[in-house]
């Protein structure tokens, strides 16, 4: 018993020593679970997971506004304002203090700066302190989208936003966004570069050192201004939101346009950030990734641009078109017209709309205006309109800045016919008992002396009458008058109005007079008007010379409920010449400007017009009405005005007269000033053209001293040390034209949709002139966005055009023709990055006609850098003179560049050198100037120009004058070479031409220019050493390894000195979140057809055999060529064995890999050649690719003739020439060998097509593409070598035709020989 009690005993003390040992473990448990409860509350929205972006609205209703940021940035939408220029950056020089703090919040990496610093000017209403910097990224490769903000549809992998917020009003940011303060946010778009930037080390540090979640720690000094883009002057800014939770809209945004590069490394520092991730119920630990906010298309605001001096600056709107407009007659002379508010209000709020209509027949006829009460207003009554007539409606928002919106489209009304319920005409006898005559009394009787007149005029006059609506006021007598005025024209400008022909004397001060404007007929005021005591105020408007027609401004102000209608008067006093007047009440106090005559609102005259408001010299209402006047007593007032007013003949007659001869003077300046182009073409001589010789233009900057070809080329590596390209190209920038050159014809209304660019205009003094013909719209003009170049010592060597529109094709090959162009140079891809940069003005078949001249496309010959096409243009509207003359047809041949990338300069100069001057030399003496264009007409245009003269400025005069003729040329059309990248790239290009020299050889000569290569100078060394040594020079060049020389890639190479440069390497498919890589030792190389035409690479190691077949695949390569790593290659060497065994396939996840079948061709040397073929089959589709494969044991042979070399050549060449994709070629490390059959392959098709070789730019472009393809001078060598013994065969074949036909076999051999044996 003791011992089943002790037994007892025990057991029970073990159980409570378990259970007290198990409390602190479940109480921990329990508190953990608590504390991750409460975590997951705190965290209230997420990128990712169930709190996604897509349902922040639901607890933050801001996020869902139409204010919301970002926003992708079209900078040809954006207004530019002269007030928004550079902005003051307070401190931003000096290190940041070591109190700096760097948290990791989840969300993103936050910096909150330690110390005053401060940004103002620009625009930003205030002074603003920095209070934090926040990034956010993508997936951290330089290839993907990070970028809150896009530029014209283009994001970038990161962005940094630096947020600032008023110090005065605010202890912190976060106070300032909790308080819905206003904030400034200025964002920096990064993007990767090659090299570190040394100004964000600190900032990637502190990243570093924060990366697990929550963790926060200090920053090492770094400036603020460091963080920032070189140039900060041009901007974009609009109001916005946050980006994050709560999406406040109180931000004003600055996007720089320009961006700053930071380095692959320090990019993929920020995907090292973790975060928190609610998965459910549970939080999990993961990458902070994609921490951006998608764009927001609901957003309805105006985004604006900064000023530099350059920008063509357009008037600003306020707002949208108004939405949904219609109008519907009400009765025969009334019409009602509804609308809604805009859908976007830019600056400020609406005041007020405007509603403006018109007679449809006629755009000279008057223009009236109806202005509402209110911005709640959104409808209008239009009365004592004319029945069974159309008319023109329009309306636009009125803002309380005084800007109008946009206009809304032109919407035409028909008025009705007849209307039973309603006379439009009152009878006669309503007027029986009205006694007061207004300010006119009757015949015989004096002026009530109850009239008050404040005018100071010493005359009168009496006005004849009128019958039938409207009434007929006649332009008044100039008078002068306290009256406060209300002004409808542009500040400056006087102003006119019209004055009742009856003048006073001066001492009758106080009369009062009544409207003589005809009142609608009762059942013509609108509902809620009758019985209600309110005013209507009229304004009469004269404009000013600028302006299409008159416009009659008027609108209503209510003293009771309802809207007040509007009855405007107009007097047609010749065509387009309408006086227009309307009456007003008793609000012309107010000084409320009806219609400003803002450029975004164009008013419309005509000359006529123009003439009349000259005579027009006051802005006061002519009549005013009594408010407690009833409608029937208008209307009756009216009616005895209309018959009691007359006026002299007199009058009317010298008015006429005066008209008649102004009239006659503006068709002799019209004539003299815009009918210039029809002399042009046709007579050069004419004395109406004046001449604006290119010397006259020049300017003191201009007189550059040039420099020797050897001092040149010293220069440009002085530049590139100091970095003193940008100073150089400031000065172009800042050289004045301000010569008076205007640009009136590209600014004139019929052309501006003739300008693809509103800010790329054509100087008036150098622009092409049409002969003047009808256009399809029946207007004739000359105008079309091109000028006169001048070429080095040859004035107007070249045009320089925008690329055709589509409208203004026709013009184009009328341009064409008149100028005797033969040569074409297009420098611009017909699309680029999705944006429209030209239109396609040749046939997209063989044959087609542009307004009487038809274009024949003879012949397109597709090149690896550009394509050459020739045409044939003959004119329809010219007879022939004879079948031998052809005088209506002529030969155009275009060189179109097509390797020019969007932003930016190609990546190689001696493509572009080879090409212009190609083109260059295809224009003969007796064609006119080479036309130039790319899409705008000015930069890429402008490098070709410049390099054009400068290479025939080498080679006549031995001299460089790069800025000078810029200067010159700048005159006569704006912003040629427009960028300081172009501008570096010119003296790139014209250093290379200057050490190479013309390499380009034809057949005929290869065998003088080889002995002249291989002849030793005094120095000893051989042209081709020299040669050679540019060859393999990589001074001038930076390659990037970045990808090759990662540590997770360095296996991957076979030989360390023989990898990828990143402008041409090959890169494979990658799917997002795949761990797979995108590299393989492989570089694409150009060839004569296409710029990857190859691909060259080593033999694939084991683990890259996957790599390989991917790049067959993604690449669609139909063609292997598998060749020895050496010509002394042992005999048991063989690659290593990648491709399948008969019936043994290899699948890979994508496709898989099937040898079909394998031949063995014996060629002339008796080795032995493999040819395989295999079938690459879709595992998740149908598609399958055929690919054949040669593998040649020893090429070339170097103990078999050099002859044999292009038999290898002339298979790969016959099967590749029907496939799509670039050809493989590797051999084991991917150098020399595959090099050399590549540049054999090109040079044997450069041959054939052009009957010469340039060994030298096919062997510097490999070295380029693929840096140490040629190594030794003897691989060089060994080009010429094969090229000058194909040449030979040739001409060998030729003379044993030749011998075949004449009996006799002629010498010449001599020379072949003699260069072979030198070379060998």
């Amino acid at each position: 018993m003791e011992t089943a009690a002790s037994r007892c005993f025990l057991l029970l003390t073990q159980l409570l020593l378990v259970s007290k040992l198990a409390e602190p473990v479940q109480g921990y448990r329990r508190r953990a679970q608590a504390a991750q409860r409460k975590f997951a509350d705190d965290i209230d929205w997420s990128y990712a997971g169930t709190l996604n972006q897509n349902n922040w609205a639901n607890k933050y209703p801001s996020c869902s506004n139409a204010r919301q940021s970002p926003i992708n940035i079209e900078e040809e939408l954006t207004q530019v304002k002269v007030q928004f220029q550079k902005l003051e950056f307070e401190g931003w020089e000096e290190a940041m203090s070591d109190m700096t703090t760097i948290k990791n919040d989840g969300k993103t990496v936050a910096v909150n700066p330690e110390g005053d610093f401060y940004v103002s000017g620009g625009g930003l209403r205030g002074r603003f302190k920095v209070g934090r910097i926040t990034f956010h990224w993508g997936l951290c490769k330089a290839s993907t989208e990070g970028s809150e903000h896009s530029l014209s549809g283009v994001k970038y992998p990161l962005e940094m936003q630096i947020y600032c917020y008023e110090a005065l009003h605010f202890e912190s940011i976060d106070q300032a966004i909790k308080d819905g303060g206003r904030i400034t946010a200025l964002s920096v778009l990064l993007e990767t570069g090659i090299e570190d930037n040394d100004n964000y080390v600190a900032i990637i540090d502190g990243i570093n050192s924060v990366s697990r979640f929550g963790k926060s720690g200090m920053v090492g000094p770094f400036s603020l201004r460091g963080l920032l883009p070189n140039s900060t002057d041009k901007y974009f800014t609009y109001n916005g939101s946050l980006t994050t939770p709560p999406c406040t809209d109180t931000v004003e945004w600055i996007v720089f346009k320009n961006t700053v590069a930071i380095s692959d490394t320090q990019l993929e520092m920020f995907c090292e950030v973790m975060t928190m991730q609610q998965a459910g119920y549970v939080m999990l630990m993961d990458y902070l990734q994609n921490n951006f906010r998608e764009q927001q298309q609901q957003f309805m605001g105006q985004v604006f641009s900064s000023y530099t001096g350059t920008e063509e600056v357009l008037t600003p709107i306020c707002s949208s078109e108004p939405e949904n407009v219609q109008a519907d007659p009400h009765n025969l002379t009334s019409l009602l017209v509804m609308w809604e508010r805009p859908r976007a209000v830019y600056d400020a709020g609406i005041e007020k709309y405007s509603v403006t209509y018109r007679l449809a027949q006629g755009e000279d006829s008057a223009t009236f205006q109806y202005l509402t009460d209110g911005d709640q207003d959104v409808g209008a009554m239009l009365q004592d309109l004319i029945a069974n007539t159309s008319y023109v409606v329009q309306v636009v928002a009125v803002c309380t800045n005084g800007l109008y919106g946009h206009v809304s489209e032109q919407l035409s009304v028909d008025m009705p016919f007849e209307d039973p319920e309603v006379t439009p005409y009152p009878d006669s006898t309503e007027f029986e008992g009205e006694e007061d005559y207004g300010p006119w009394a009757k015949p015989g009787e004096e002026l009530d002396n109850d009239m008050d007149w404040t005018t100071q005029s010493t005359t009168r006059t009496r006005p004849t009458s009128t019958t039938g609506p409207p009434s007929l006021p006649l332009p008044a007598i100039r008078t002068t008058t306290p009256f406060v005025q209300r002004r409808t024209l542009t500040p400056g400008t006087p102003s006119r109005t019209t004055q009742p022909n009856r003048a006073q004397t001066s001492t009758e001060q106080s009369e009062r007079y009544r409207s003589t404007a005809r009142a609608p007929a009762e059942g013509a005021v609108s509902a809620g008007s009758r019985g209600r005591g309110r005013t209507q105020k009229y304004t009469t408007t004269v404009t000013t010379p600028q302006s299409r027609t008159d416009v009659i401004n008027t609108s209503s102000t209510k003293t009771g409920k309802g809207r007040g209608v509007a009855y405007p008067v107009t007097v047609p006093s010749g065509k387009g010449s309408g006086v227009s007047m309307a009456t007003s009440a008793s609000s012309l106090s107010q000084g409320e400007p009806p219609w400003p005559t803002s450029p975004s609102m164009p008013l419309f005259s005509s000359t006529a017009s123009s003439f009349a408001g000259a005579l027009l010299q006051t802005t006061q209402p002519v009549f005013n009405e009594a408010s407690n006047s009833s409608h029937e007593s208008r209307v009756g007032l009216a009616r005895e005005r209309e018959r009691r007013t007359m006026v002299p003949l007199a009058v009317i007659s010298t008015l006429t007269f005066l008209g008649l001869i102004v009239l006659v003077g503006i068709l002799i300046y019209w004539r003299k000033c815009f009918q210039i182009a029809h002399f042009y073409i046709e007579d050069n001589t004419s004395p109406r053209v004046i001449s604006v010789s290119p010397t006259s233009m020049r300017t003191d900057t201009d007189k550059q001293e040039a420099l020797p070809v050897k001092q040149f080329v010293k220069h440009v590596t002085e530049l590139h040390h100091t970095n003193a390209f940008s100073r150089e190209f400031e000065e172009v920038q800042a050289c004045p034209v301000d010569l008076g050159i205007t640009t009136d014809g590209s600014n004139h209304p019929d052309n501006k949709n003739k300008n693809r660019y509103v800010n790329i205009l054509a100087y008036d003094h150098s622009r092409v002139r049409l002969s003047t013909q009808a256009d399809q719209d029946g207007k004739s003009g000359d105008y079309i966005n091109a000028n006169y170049v001048d070429g080095f010592n040859k004035s107007r060597a070249y045009i320089a055009a925008q690329g055709p529109l589509k409208s203004s094709t026709v013009d184009f090959w009328r341009m064409v023709w008149e100028q005797n162009v033969g040569v074409i140079i297009m420098i611009t891809n017909l699309v680029e990055k999705g944006r429209r940069k030209c239109d396609q003005y040749w046939p997209l078949d063989s044959q087609e006609e542009y307004g009487g001249f038809l274009v024949t496309v003879k012949s397109s010959k597709v090149l690896a850098h550009y394509t050459q096409r020739t045409f044939t243009l003959r004119n329809t509207k010219v007879k022939k003179v004879s079948l031998k003359g052809r005088i209506n047809e002529r030969t155009v041949t275009q060189y179109h560049y097509t390797q020019w990338p969007d932003m930016g300069v190609p990546e190689y100069t001696l493509p572009v050198l080879t090409f212009v001057q190609k083109s260059s030399k295809a224009r003969t003496d007796d064609m006119g100037p080479i036309v130039v264009h790319c899409s705008a007409g000015v930069g890429r245009t402008g490098t070709y120009i410049v390099l054009d003269s400068m290479l025939k400025q080498i080679k006549e005069e031995g001299t460089v004058n790069i800025m000078g003729f810029l200067k010159h040329i700048r005159t006569q059309r704006n912003y040629l070479v427009q960028t300081e990248e172009q501008y570096v790239f010119i003296h790139d290009a014209l250093v290379e031409a200057i050490l190479g020299k013309e390499t380009e050889v034809p057949s005929s000569r290869i065998h003088s220019y080889v002995n002249d290569l291989l002849t030793p100078g005094p120095s000893g060394r051989t042209q081709l050493e020299k040669q050679f040594k540019l060859i393999s020079s990589s001074n001038a060049i930076q390659y990037d390894y970045s990808a090759a020389l990662k540590e997770c890639n360095r296996e991957k190479n076979r030989n360390s000195s023989l990898i990828p440069d990143e402008r041409s390497r090959v890169c494979l498919s990658t799917v997002a979140g795949e761990t797979t890589s995108d590299y393989i030792n492989a570089s694409y190389l150009t060839g004569y057809r296409q710029s990857t035409e190859f691909i060259v690479t080593q033999n694939p190691l084991a683990g890259t055999v996957t790599d390989f077949w991917r790049m067959i695949w993604d690449h669609n390569a139909q063609v292997i060529v598998t060749l020895p790593r050496t010509p002394s290659l042992a005999e048991g060497e063989e690659p290593y064995v990648y491709w399948p065994r008969k019936e043994q396939p290899i699948s890979y996840e994508a496709f898989t890999v099937t040898l079909q079948s394998e031949n063995h061709m014996c060629l002339a040397n008796e080795e032995m050649l493999v040819v395989q073929h295999y079938v690459l089959e879709a595992t998740q589709d149908d598609y399958v690719l055929e690919v054949r494969h040669y593998r040649a044991p020893h090429w070339p042979n170097p103990d078999s003739p050099i002859s044999s070399t292009f038999e290898l050549l002339s298979l790969v060449k016959e099967e590749s020439s029907s496939k799509e994709g670039p050809t493989v070629v590797h051999d084991q490390v991917g150098g020399v060998t595959a090099g050399t059959f590549c540049a054999l392959s090109t040079l044997v098709r450069q041959l054939e097509a052009e009957s010469s070789v340039d060994v030298y730019q096919v062997a510097k472009m490999f070295n380029l593409m693929r840096p140490r393809t040629f190594t030794d001078v003897e691989q060089y060598q060994f080009l010429y070598t094969a090229m000058l013994s194909l040449v030979g065969t040739q001409e060998d074949e030729r003379m044993l035709q030749s011998s075949d036909n004449n009996g006799t076999v002629p010498g010449g051999t001599a020379s072949t020989a003699e260069s072979l044996e030198s070379l060998v």
